[in-house]
């Protein structure tokens, strides 16, 4: 008896606890001080247009967004115009493995019509935000760093130079030349007349 029981424990299948799945690991978010320092371009503007790019994901998901920002303020970067380009990466799509350098997590699509905060790359085609650069949608607190290590900032397209104003003056006439010319030849008849004067007693 003894030995069947123990034959039964024996042949008994081992049930094992289900193992837990494991997270991919998120991106590493550097500070704001080293997110400025890092980044080609800082600036704040809004999203006004998102197009998906399908390349090399699976077919109907696109592995990147292009997306039409009007910057409203630049703190870093030689921007020059009101409307950039900044593309996003999708990221790893459900099931799929990242590749050895990629980062799992991605900026994916922006929205339409919210103001963000971009630290940017420079780019042949525009510019990136890559998922470890801070890009952000603005708020007080992310505004209030970067406010601190790079100043007020300046707008995206320099001011046109202020042009001198002429006013012209009422019921005025320039002066014509008979009578702009009138003193100096008054001062020099006399001093011909004073000089004549001065021969004419010299010679007495």
């Amino acid at each position: 008896m003894t030995a069947a029981v123990l034959g039964s424990y024996v042949a008994a299948p081992a049930v094992l606890a289900p193992t837990a799945a494991v997270a991919a690991p998120r991106c590493p978010t550097p500070t704001v001080q080293d997110a400025t320092r890092q980044a080609d371009g800082v600036f704040r503007g809004t999203v006004e247009d998102v197009q998906p790019v399908t390349g090399t994901n699976a077919p109907g998901s696109p592995d990147r967004y292009e997306h039409q920002v009007t910057v409203g303020r630049v703190w870093k970067g030689g921007l020059s115009t009101q409307r950039v380009q900044v593309r996003t990466e999708a990221g790893a799509q459900p099931g799929e493995q990242p590749g050895p350098r990629a980062c799992p997590d991605g900026l994916g699509r922006l929205e339409v019509g919210e103001e963000y905060l971009f630290f940017v790359d420079r780019r042949a085609s525009g510019w990136l935000a890559e998922p470890t650069s801070r890009t952000a949608p603005l708020d007080d607190g992310l505004l209030g760093q970067v406010t601190r290590l790079l100043g007020s900032g300046r707008a995206p397209v320099p001011a046109a130079p202020e042009t001198a104003q002429f006013t012209r003056v009422a019921n005025s006439e320039p002066a014509s030349l008979t009578r702009t010319a009138a003193p100096g030849l008054a001062m020099i008849i006399v001093g011909l007349l004073g000089l004549a004067v001065l021969r004419g007693l010299g010679r007495r």
